[in-house]
């Protein structure tokens, strides 16, 4: 369950991180992803909604490599991975999609997604 998009895939062993560590990280976010419990009337409005996520994470990200260099573009791409996420939590509150209890797993989900997606991009 790998969210990669742009060509932005590394190994992990490249960023010094173990492959089990890699293996547990994948398989805490699927857990998290089904913690969430969508029903059939929020596939939808889910998809759309996480569909916007993905889209703007990955431009966010791709745009702090481009501008920055080194560490500082380690720090902005996790700071707009973190703000993208805190938008679609945001859209997904205003719009009714998930309940209350839904969102804190879909909040913790994001963040193990986020963190998926920086390692397999090269990004610590």
């Amino acid at each position: 369950m790998t969210l990669v998009s742009g060509g932005l895939l590394c190994a992990s062993f490249v960023l010094g991180a173990s492959p089990a560590y890699g293996a547990q990280l994948d398989v805490q976010a699927g857990k998290m992803f089904r913690k969430i419990g969508i029903g059939p009337q929020q596939a939808e409005p889910y998809a759309v909604l996480y569909e916007e996520f993905l889209k703007s994470r990955n431009s966010q990200v791709r745009r702090a490599m481009k501008n920055a260099s080194g560490e500082d573009a380690n720090v902005m791409a996790k700071k707009r991975a973190r703000r993208a996420a805190k938008k679609s939590v945001k859209k997904m509150r205003k719009r009714a999609v998930l309940t209350e209890h839904q969102l804190e797993y879909y909040e913790q989900y994001l963040e193990l997604a986020n963190k998926v997606f920086l390692r397999d991009a090269g990004l610590r």
